[in-house]
């Protein structure tokens, strides 16, 4: 029988595309999201911020976590389930081979709250 964890990085897994595309289908979500880290780093989206280093524990596909980089803070990105890191660090390997160069995260990795952050 697998433990808590594993179930729950099994379950993700199963679901890996569904969470890889379901900010984009639901938008408000993600909009709700990043106003409220901004509440709680006290700056705006907007405005010329100060850079946080942000870890994004149970982040999933990093859909937050790269949009909080795109902003120019420092991320981590951390989950539980490995096949949605795989999609992180393909969103990762396709922006850093684009032209644009657009924000990259900090490190993105297996892992749980439980751990220690890189």
């Amino acid at each position: 029988m697998p433990t808590s964890r594993q179930a729950v990085a099994n379950r993700y897994g199963k679901i890996a595309d569904y969470e890889n595309t379901r900010l984009a289908t639901h938008p408000m979500e993600r909009e709700l999201t990043l106003r409220a880290i901004h509440q709680a780093l006290d700056t705006s989206e907007t405005a010329d911020i100060e850079r946080k280093r942000i870890a994004d524990v149970g982040g999933g596909p990093g859909k937050i976590a790269f949009a909080l980089a795109d902003q120019g803070h420092h991320v981590d990105l951390i989950d539980l389930s490995p096949d949605l890191i795989r999609l992180a660090e393909l969103e990762q390997n396709q922006r850093s081979a684009s032209a644009k160069n657009p924000a990259l995260l900090a490190s993105i990795s297996v892992g749980d709250a439980l751990e220690a952050i890189p």
